[in-house]
């Protein structure tokens, strides 16, 4: 259950830092939104659709992470994700979807909380 809660916690970072928008050059954040979105499966939440998925970054490029956000998003949720060799991938689970429609990878045995300082994840792009 607690971890549940992290997952729910990291997603509305995720999400809140994507809503918030570029931060001001003397502000540190936490981690960079990739200038282009994912496409993947259409995802459905109060009765707006979309394909597009917002990677964020930290320490790792968007060309290393573009690529795996755009598998990750097809896999399933209820199964292990297959990701970067080396690499553990989490699904949110607190999400209708049955794919993994947001998440995070960070290398070896990555949890959400505390976030390490090297992972991507991804979420749903409903601007």
């Amino acid at each position: 259950m607690r971890s549940a809660s992290y997952a729910l916690a990291f997603a509305a970072l995720v999400v809140a830092a994507a809503l918030a928008g570029p931060a001001p050059a003397t502000a540190r954040t936490l981690s960079a939104r990739c200038a282009a979105d994912v496409q993947g499966p259409a995802y459905t939440v109060a009765g707006h659709t979309t394909h597009r998925y917002a990677v964020e970054v930290e320490h790792v490029s968007c060309a290393f992470a573009r690529p795996w956000v755009a598998k990750l998003v097809k896999q399933s949720r209820f199964q292990r994700l297959h990701g970067p060799a080396g690499w553990t991938c989490l699904a949110v689970s607190k999400t209708r979807s049955r794919l993994a429609s947001a998440g995070g990878c960070g290398p070896g045995k990555f949890k959400f909380f505390p976030l390490p300082d090297k992972f991507f994840g991804w979420n749903p792009d409903l601007r």
